[in-house]
């Protein structure tokens, strides 16, 4: 079967190893590759628009990047099939990623023969989704139904230690950046922070997450 492959991934010796899994399943496979979607070199599928997309994905404090790839790829090749590797598994990215226009997600404890099995069925037009982000989806869907049902101090207590002094900071007024700051972090690592707490209370402001924090 000929297809026509955009894998992005910053790690070179993990392109390597990525097309060298693509290849055994298309052995006529043409595969682009590249570091990020910005030097992806477009005029390659000038003619031919990419089949599949296969990006590479890294830590929660880049997500943001992450998604946006996903997002501009989508936008420049409607058609083309996404399948997220997740380099440092966090599921807790898993649903922005899909929301972004992902069809499929596999990470590094992936074995070889399921990602052969979620390129052919992303590729057949269904989504793949690995067992552990399964676990994870049902998890949190459980997780959520119980806590929209809790009182907001049980809320509260859901937090770590660290998204609870970050939570404590920013229901103070604080600003991201000022938060960075004062904890010596990375404004962006923050940020991440900021909307794993926001949907793990479910709420949509600091007014709300006052409310919680208050309690």
């Amino acid at each position: 079967m000929f297809i026509t492959v955009a894998l992005i991934a910053e790690n070179p010796v993990l392109r390597i190893g990525l097309k060298s899994i693509l290849k055994d399943i298309f052995t006529e496979a043409v595969i682009q590759e590249s570091q990020n979607i910005h030097s992806l070199d477009l005029n390659a599928f000038s003619k031919e628009p990419p089949d599949l997309a296969l990006i590479c994905t890294g830590p929660a404090a880049q997500a943001k990047e992450d998604v946006d790839q996903i997002k501009k790829v989508k936008q420049l090749f409607s058609a083309c099939s996404v399948v997220v590797y997740d380099t440092q598994p966090d599921q807790s990215q898993l649903a922005d990623y899909l929301k972004a226009g992902a069809a499929g997600y596999i990470s590094k404890n992936t074995d070889p023969k399921e990602i052969t099995d979620c390129v052919v069925s992303v590729l057949d037009g269904r989504r793949y989704i690995t067992r552990e982000g399964i676990d994870w989806i049902l998890n949190e869907y459980i997780r959520e139904e119980a806590h929209s049902q809790t009182p907001l101090t049980q809320k509260k207590t859901s937090l770590t230690p660290n998204e609870n002094s970050i939570a404590t900071l920013l229901a103070a007024g604080m600003r991201v950046t000022d938060i960075a700051t004062k904890m010596e972090r990375k404004i962006s690592t923050i940020s991440t922070v900021k909307n794993r707490i926001y949907k793990k209370l479910k709420i949509q402001n600091v007014i709300e997450l006052r409310d919680i924090m208050g309690d």
